[in-house]
């Protein structure tokens, strides 16, 4: 067997070892997993309002049961009177870059799709997509971010991160945040809801079949945005309203602040530095750069950040 031949086999068995050894969970773990995350979450819900969660089943007067499959319609729409309430009550005074942010509604709801090319290290790896969803007949609108390999990469490192920020359009305040992560082989579910002035974060985790949950709460009674609002906020509202402030980005069940470190602007593009501020630190490795062409309708054309295999490059496609 020649040397080439010998040296194509044993490239084949890396990739096979990599991409057995790394196998992500099944549909149906997921979904047992996104259940188990979404009750914690609506077990707070109903301690937030001294509400005694429901059995399973219970008995009439006649002794017919009443399954949980019944209850659970009157207990989702209390849960979302509930958030809303809590959102629409809360008054607070406004920053100069949240009015210019809601006098830009109908821009930061219409229905649209942005897909970047992603680079790893300067070498092409996969695709992002930025969406937009709306109706006129619901009160919410939905932001996601699909991050996924579609070259060899996936084999090295595979990632296939989901990310859904459902947002109100009154006020355009953040009510839940679900994300879906597979990494390497690591699946992990989580939920973030809006609770009175807490943000409730769970996240359920699957990593080499061991299972691992996490809960944070943030007490936060203020404005805030999650990473996919505070993209469409750095498209859409003029740089000069965000300097000299700290943004507050609650991700993952922590509290960021993002500030500008510096912009500039050259032939209608402008460049935009932020750093990141946690417990009023700067972090070092979660500075973030956005490259966005100015105009009557602005867009984000790049952005860089860092993950933990090297720093992600997005560039859009037009």
């Amino acid at each position: 067997m020649s040397l080439y031949k010998k040296k194509f086999l044993f490239f084949l068995q890396i990739c096979f070892y990599i991409s057995c050894s790394h196998q992500t969970p099944s549909p149906s773990d997921n979904k047992k997993m996104k259940d188990e995350v979404q009750g914690l979450i609506n077990q707070k819900i109903l301690v937030k309002k001294n509400i005694k969660p429901e059995r399973p089943s219970t008995k009439t007067n006649a002794g017919t049961k009443i399954t949980s499959a019944v209850q659970q319609p009157a207990k989702k729409k209390l849960e979302e009177k509930m958030i809303v309430r809590v959102i629409s009550d809360s008054v607070q005074s406004t920053p100069v870059y949240l009015d210019k942010w809601r006098q830009k509604s109908e821009l930061v709801y219409q229905n649209e799709i942005k897909k970047y090319k992603v680079k790893l290290m300067g070498i092409n790896m996969g695709e992002l997509s930025l969406t937009t969803k709306t109706s006129p007949m619901e009160d919410y609108f939905y932001l996601k971010g699909h991050l996924k390999n579609k070259s060899f990469y996936k084999y090295l490192y595979s990632i296939n991160d989901l990310l859904e920020a459902k947002v109100l359009k009154d006020g355009l305040r953040v009510v839940q945040v679900d994300m879906s992560k597979n990494e390497n082989g690591a699946s992990s579910l989580s939920v973030q809801r809006t609770l009175n002035k807490e943000v409730v974060f769970v996240e359920k985790t699957i990593k080499k079949k061991k299972k691992s949950k996490k809960e944070r709460v943030v007490k936060f009674d203020k404005y805030y945005f999650d990473p996919l609002s505070f993209i469409k906020l750095v498209e859409l509202v003029d740089i000069v309203n965000l300097k000299n402030n700290k943004v507050p980005v609650i991700f993952r069940g922590k509290l960021y602040f993002m500030k500008v470190k510096e912009a500039k602007t050259v032939n209608r593009k402008q460049t935009i530095y932020f750093d990141t501020y946690r417990n009023g630190k700067i972090k070092k490795d979660q500075k973030i750069v956005f490259i966005k062409r100015l105009g009557d309708h602005p867009k984000i054309i790049k952005l860089r950040g860092k993950i933990k295999v090297g720093e992600l490059e997005g560039e859009l496609i037009e």
